[in-house]
């Protein structure tokens, strides 16, 4: 092989390796460590490898809206779809754009990256379309008429906001030609030598330079009309006036970041109103936006003092949000958090224990006499008592702790709390048992004619993700503002709101009740009593919560001849 033909063939090989889609990658994966670290928490979530135990794939996978997956579900998917790409692409073009001097030359440069940016973006767009038609086909058993219409509004929602963005970057962002009259791509190298005024002029000599960034290498790259060009030299031109046009480009970007962290903020006062309430993998992807294009920011702005900045920032965050005014806590609604905060320390924990120990022992014996004399078969003869323990996890857990509550219910009749003295669990179970506990109550204190409570369990089953993913992107992660008046106080509209306020939606009202509401039927034995047993993250006690006193579940027996010290483990 002659050395020419070897060099037309290394030639070749160097145009395919250094394609600027490709070198984009590469760029990506060897300095953009946080692009790779978005994209591939997002590539694990569809492909069910993050967050499989917690149900995060299916709010992908199968994104409810208004309580449908539908065309308008997708749609609004493929709009935070498009937006995370367009966030992706800004943020890329402000990090990397001076890499890349060339694009300053061109017509239209933001385009034309974004265009050869496209491999990442089209396969995670790809990957998930397969993955969102298997599921609904073999999962849900769609038939492929409606997959596909639903999928063509992802699609919709996609190209609609890249559509809108690039339009926005076409109009703002000026090249060579709009700022100083030099005609971009096919230009002669004799009129990019004049800029006197607005003209071009060549480098002084024995002039000190700023700082030149090193340049990574392209050969060619993609067109507007997806027609493989040459990347043209750029030693023509005045270093200043490729980094003038660079930071014209990169302000734009900023404005248009900015502009979509202040729209979501105002969105957040409208978190009431369902139609607001996207799908809660929407609200993942609005998330992931909002990171890259902060961060993004930062690093224009910012330079080299990125990273220093981060780390203060971060300290001064976590101490506006711990102890002073712009601090917004979690409460429990009804409970008064104006006054001075009751001691929290051992001594209080023990003086309490003993203080209501033996009288709060003698409070459940009356209730469980109560609860004997309603369920005495004869004097000979002692009732069976039923304890119900229902375990977390979330919605599911809700939903099956309904159902096998609701069975059982049928198979004994109707009778299955009146044989139950305690009901005890967490999270998501708790919910589900609470829920089948007030519907029996509402009966019998109603003397409705019962009918099973399998009718109720599309309530319990039904959405509560959707709002509390939309508080925490547009209100939680930024700012909490709003609030709302419970009794005398007010409270800070946070996602605990939301996931209440959308509870009590969901089943029709019926948990719009105090703790207090069942101290009554509680303590005649009515219903089971109801302990709730959240673990206190700063010392790990738990902490329980009931509408009766049980200060006797905080320690051991505190009359036992054990001659330890019981331990306080509870509050």
């Amino acid at each position: 092989m002659t050395k020419q033909r070897v060099n037309r063939v290394k030639s070749k090989l160097d145009r395919i390796f250094y394609f600027f889609p490709f070198q984009l990658v590469f760029l990506t994966l060897k300095k953009n460590y946080l692009f790779v670290f978005y994209w591939g928490i997002l590539f694990g979530f569809i492909l069910d490898l993050f967050g499989t135990k917690y149900g995060i794939p299916f709010l992908f996978l199968d994104p409810e809206y208004l309580g449908n997956v539908n065309f308008w579900s997708l749609f609004i998917i493929g709009v935070t779809t498009g937006g995370i790409i367009m966030a992706y692409n800004i943020s890329s073009y402000i990090i990397n754009g001076f890499r890349f001097p060339f694009l300053a030359t061109l017509s239209q440069p933001f385009r034309k990256f974004t265009l050869n940016n496209f491999i990442i973006p089209t396969v995670f767009v790809l990957v998930y379309v397969g993955r969102f038609y298997h599921f609904q086909k073999s999962s849900e058993l769609q038939n492929t008429s409606t997959v596909l219409l639903e999928l063509s509004g992802f699609f919709l929602g996609v190209l609609v906001i890249v559509f809108f963005t690039i339009v926005y970057f076409s109009r703002t962002n000026k090249d060579v030609y709009k700022m100083y009259g030099v005609s971009a791509e096919h230009e002669n190298v004799s009129n990019a030598k004049m800029i006197e005024g607005k003209k071009h002029r060549a480098p002084r000599k024995n002039v000190k330079r700023k700082y030149k960034p090193k340049e990574w290498r392209v050969d060619t790259y993609l067109s507007s009309r997806l027609t493989l060009r040459l990347v043209r030299g750029t030693q023509h031109y005045d270093e200043d006036l490729i980094q003038a046009i660079f930071k014209q480009n990169h302000l734009n970007a900023t404005i248009i970041e900015l502009s979509a962290i202040v729209l979501l903020i105002v969105i957040g006062f409208f978190r009431d109103v369902p139609f607001f309430q996207i799908p809660a993998g929407a609200s993942i992807l609005l998330i992931f936006s909002i990171f890259i294009m902060i961060s993004s920011a930062f690093r224009f702005w910012l330079r080299g003092w990125t990273f220093t900045f981060s780390i203060v920032a971060l300290l001064f965050l976590n101490w506006i949000t711990q102890d002073t005014a712009l601090s917004s806590r979690n409460m429990a609604y009804g409970l008064n958090y104006t006054g001075k905060a009751a001691l929290y320390n051992q001594n209080v924990i023990d003086s309490l224990q003993h203080t209501f120990y033996q009288e709060d022992i003698i409070s459940t014996t009356r209730i469980l006499e109560k609860w004997r004399i309603r369920n005495a078969v004869s004097d000979s003869v002692k009732p069976k008592m039923l304890l119900l323990n229902v375990s977390g996890g979330g919605l599911r857990a809700a939903f099956w702790s309904f159902q096998i509550l609701s069975e059982a219910d049928s198979a004994l009749n109707g009778v299955l709390l009146k044989h139950a003295a305690l009901m005890a669990g967490s999270s998501g179970g708790m919910i589900g048992a609470s829920y089948f506990r007030e519907l029996y109550l509402e009966r019998i204190q109603n003397k409705m004619k019962w009918e099973g409570y399998q009718k109720y369990s599309n309530n319990i089953g039904r959405d509560l993700l959707n709002t509390i993913g939309f508080s925490v992107t547009v209100n939680d992660i930024i700012i909490t503002t709003q609030k709302f008046k419970y009794g005398d106080y007010r409270y800070y509209k946070d996602r605990a709101y939301a996931f209440e306020k959308q509870l009590i939606e969901n089943t029709n009202n019926v948990f719009e009740k105090k703790l207090g509401d069942y101290t009554a039927p509680e303590s005649e034995a009515l219903i089971p009593i109801s302990i709730f047993a959240p673990t206190i993250i700063n010392d790990g006690r738990r902490l329980i919560i009931s509408s009766q006193p049980v200060s006797y579940l905080i320690s051991s027996d505190e009359g036992s001849k054990n001659k330890f010290k019981s331990l306080v483990d509870g509050v």
